[in-house]
């Protein structure tokens, strides 16, 4: 009667219904599920592919399950059970719609939990963002802990709000912009914001057309070619919080952006249908928390293999950081199979201790490369800054080929053998840079450059301040103490520009005070210098006119216009010098005459609110004494004596300035002793007398 009741029915689900209704009526407890539920009509292709498969894969078990009836029948309890939840089922058509209860509106309007370490300007910005700009549904994303960091920059903060229009939107972007620039002096950047009248123009103008044309639809459509409904405003760098972010130090850079200590903030603007199209929540989350999404894929253990099992305890010295990135990209693979060791390796018991001898003047420390290189490595540095210059060169053999000859080399190479093979270049990056230090005439520059590049070559993490030291080594000026008409040679500028320009393309910011600083000293000579057709005019200055040596003016004019092109890229990125090096270039710029930047910069200082020291007057009228110029003397004296007892706080006279101001009154007036002992008046004749009374009231009070 089954196969006969079976045959009648045509349709799979009316025929699925009659065996399950049947297998209740007998007792029997069926194990096939019910179909699942797909999109597809009598008559498709996919319809007949499912009701052979799934109609003939169910209909199979049927002689099973009555072969195995006695086995499979469940106890009374369970029927019943089964028999009340078929009687409690509700077909969907008879349910009660449940209506989901609706968000108040001021859900709409919270305001974000502020992220650990906020800026200063976070609280404020979403404060002005909800309440005056009027947007929406705000988001926070903290993505300043990202590796590697988005496009937008490293120390990344991004805000994400909803507009009501498009015309909200504009409003919006174009009054959050006015506000940063009023309250807070920033030069936000806004991707996507029309003009104020722009876009009443454009809607204006589709609209004549469309009437023109007579297409009405083309009103309604979504994509008008006017707006894409987004809005990125870039506010810019910031200040951050008083803490730094964990792991700021340590964290394997890769990307684009800087790694300095200020936070970019990105606020992200978009109307509601704009926002649920690009879910820009969920796909910064995954990044965020990998674990939680969903859509990341399993870990590829049938292509990498079980790697757990092969790791051993030396792996567990990685930092967190390379771990979380191996894991969010499993086609990173890394060379190392050992961790770096933490604890300098013993070495054989001959040191150099026995070569150190107690009174021996120390070396400066910086001929320690970096605390980057390995800790046996680090040491044996150390002790070869603590011997004297002629002994630290002989103690580095006869060149780069030499590995045996002293006993440094025997055991620098020793510990170089039992590293890695990025240890081993970086070792050998610290030991170029100390050989150049030390001026070996065996070591180039060239060496040091080829360190750095094969480094490079072998995708080696190379730090910021690794490639710091490698620039300052390059543009250091190798000659002699005592060079007149020197500079550094022309190619070790290029080696320098060319590690610069690696540093940029790892996202390093290179365009800083410091490497502007240092350009500028290696493009200029080492001593004082006048043009050859220039000489000082013979007065009764106390500066040795032998101490200025003579150039061609051609060389001179090089040098003043690469140091101008310099200033205009620096004013160009927005980029001024460190404090710390002010009379450096002050003293820069007036030895190569190029006084037009002396001054400049000399009149800067107190526009950064900087004050004007004892130090920097000082030297201001010994280089104009030391020039020995009649004219520049006199504006010197008659504009800046005077502007000393002006300065915030005042420059007060000691006996030191004193003397350098009558040095340079013997410039600009060489009889100007003899004319106060005869009581002639003139210009500087008052001043004279009062740096004598001065002079003798500072020896009164330095005798008693």
């Amino acid at each position: 009667m089954s196969g006969i009741a079976l045959q009648g029915f045509r349709c799979h689900a009316c025929r699925n219904a009659a065996f399950r209704s049947f297998a209740a009526i007998s007792g029997l407890s069926s194990s096939t599920r019910r179909p699942q539920s797909s999109i597809s009509y009598p008559g498709s292709k996919l319809y007949q592919r499912h009701v052979r498969t799934t109609g003939r894969r169910q209909f199979s078990a049927l002689g099973s399950v009555k072969s195995q009836a006695d086995s499979d029948i469940p106890t009374k309890t369970e029927t019943k059970e089964d028999a009340s939840a078929e009687s409690s089922h509700i077909p969907w058509y008879l349910q009660d719609e449940s209506h989901k209860p609706s968000s108040h509106p001021l859900k709409q309007q919270e305001l974000p939990p502020l992220p650990e370490n906020p800026p200063p300007i976070l609280e404020n910005l979403l404060q002005y963002i909800s309440v005056d700009a009027g947007l929406d549904d705000l988001a926070l994303l903290d993505l300043r802990g990202l590796d590697p960091p988005p496009a937008l920059g490293a120390n990344l903060i991004m805000i994400i709000g909803t507009a009501r229009s498009v015309k909200h939107l504009n409003v919006s972007g174009d009054r959050l912009c006015r506000w940063l620039r009023s309250n807070y002096q920033l030069r936000p950047i806004a991707d996507g914001l029309l003009g104020r009248n722009e876009l009443k123009i454009k809607l204006r103008r589709r609209a004549r057309k469309a009437k023109a044309t007579g297409d009405a639809s083309s009103l309604n459509s979504r994509d008008d070619g006017i707006t894409t409904g987004w809005i990125c405003v870039n506010v810019g760098d910031v200040e951050n919080g008083p803490l730094k972010t964990k792991n700021s130090q340590n964290r394997n850079f890769i990307g684009f952006g800087g790694t300095e200590d200020k936070v970019r903030i990105v606020v992200q603007m978009l109307v509601e249908e704009k926002r649920s199209e690009l879910q820009l929540e969920a796909l910064w989350g995954n990044l965020l928390n990998p674990e939680a999404g969903e859509i990341n894929p399993a870990p590829r253990d049938d292509v990498w293999g079980d790697l757990s099992s092969e790791t051993t305890s030396s792996v567990k010295g990685v930092d967190s950081i390379a771990s979380t990135f191996s894991q969010r990209f499993p086609g990173r693979r890394y060379i190392h199979t050992q961790a770096r060791p933490n604890t300098p390796e013993p070495l054989s018991h001959e040191t150099l201790d026995d070569i150190v001898q107690e009174s021996r003047p120390a070396l400066p420390s910086k001929i320690v490369s970096t605390s980057m290189a390995s800790p046996s490595v680090s040491s044996l540095l150390e002790q070869l800054s603590q011997l004297p210059e002629e002994e630290a060169r002989r103690e580095l053999g006869l060149g780069p080929g030499d590995r045996d000859s002293t006993l440094f080399l025997r055991l620098f190479y020793e510990a170089v053998s039992k590293s890695d093979t990025e240890t081993v270049l970086l070792d050998k990056l610290s030991f170029a840079r100390a050989a150049v230090l030390l001026k070996h005439p065996a070591y180039s520059k060239t060496d040091l450059y080829r360190a750095f590049k094969s480094m490079a070559a072998f995708g080696c993490d190379i730090s910021e301040e690794l490639a710091m030291d490698t620039v300052r080594t390059l543009l250091s000026f190798q000659g002699p103490e005592n060079a007149t008409n020197e500079r550094v040679p022309e190619q070790d500028i290029d080696l320098a520009l060319r590690v610069l320009e690696h540093m940029s393309l790892r996202g390093i910011k290179i365009f800083n005070g410091e490497v502007f600083f240092l350009l500028h000293k290696a493009s200029a000579l080492q001593s004082h210098v006048l043009p050859a057709n220039d000489t000082p005019r013979a007065t009764n200055a106390p500066a040795d006119p032998d101490s200025i040596s003579k150039v061609p003016v051609e060389e001179l004019d090089h040098i003043t216009i690469v140091h101008n092109r310099l200033s205009k890229l620096m004013a160009s990125a927005n980029v001024d010098f460190n404090y710390k090096d002010y009379p450096e270039l002050l003293k820069m710029y007036f030895e190569h005459g190029n006084y037009s930047n002396f001054w400049r910069l000399w009149h800067r200082i107190p526009l950064m609110q900087i004050p004007r020291t004892k130090e920097l007057y000082l030297l201001m009228f010994r280089l104009h004494a030391k020039l020995g110029n009649q004219r520049q003397a006199v504006d010197c004296l008659s504009s800046w004596v005077p502007m000393m007892a002006r300065e915030q706080p005042p420059v007060a006279l000691d006996e030191e300035l004193t003397r350098a101001i009558m040095a340079c009154m013997l410039v600009a007036d060489p009889a100007i002793d003899q004319k106060t002992d005869d009581g002639t008046v003139s210009q500087f004749t008052r001043l004279w007398k009062q740096c004598l009374r001065d002079l003798e009231s500072f020896k009164a009070a330095n005798s008693q």
